[in-house]
């Protein structure tokens, strides 16, 4: 995840819940996307980046249950303070993303189309913070740690780094985020 405004780079896990058509299979995908952090803007992604909702609709053609598609996912910030279902904040963070997959679904067999509803809850693994547009831009093209301990923990966000970008539309990403860091 990267803050332009604050010149942040950070790195989560996240686990989701949801349901839909694209329950039934099994893929692989990558994506890429764009998101404001509204009345967070100024608060770190550690603090802005926990709890969220989404709906994903795709197009899928499938041959035989054997399907390759892209969709986009559009999500908003939740509330998760009180027990019982998240409560959609609107006016916090919120995101769009494009992405792509490959795999098997019986149901894609049949529907070539889907829309799923989700929740995702993220965990912070580490975060950098640039002072320069030049360094902070240097970290978006090279996928390694600028403030790391020890070659270990380089290797480790590297390879996390690596396994983000490669099925994320490389190249494509780095410039569309490069030009969008040059704007702030």
């Amino acid at each position: 995840v990267i803050d332009f405004r604050n010149r942040e780079i950070a790195q989560f896990k996240w686990g989701t819940g949801f349901f839909g058509p694209s329950v039934t299979g099994v893929s692989l995908g990558g994506y890429a996307g764009v998101g404001w952090k509204g009345y967070k803007q100024n608060w770190t992604l550690q603090e802005a980046y926990v709890t969220g909702l989404y709906t994903g609709v795709g197009l899928s053609p499938s041959i035989f249950g054997l399907n390759a598609g892209l969709s986009i996912t559009f999500a908003t910030d939740a509330d998760n303070s009180i027990p019982g279902p998240w409560i959609p904040e609107p006016h916090g963070v919120n995101g769009i993303t494009l992405g792509w997959s490959a795999g098997a679904s019986i149901t894609k067999a049949v529907i070539p189309m889907s829309a799923d509803v989700g929740a995702s809850y993220y965990w912070y693994l580490n975060s950098e913070c640039f002072g320069s547009l030049s360094e902070m831009i240097k970290y978006i093209w090279v996928p390694r740690c600028k403030d790391c301990q020890g070659a270990t923990e380089n290797a480790k966000i590297m390879a996390l780094r690596l396994s983000i970008n490669l099925p994320s539309f490389p190249f494509i990403s780095e410039t569309a985020f490069s030009l969008l860091a040059a704007m702030y």
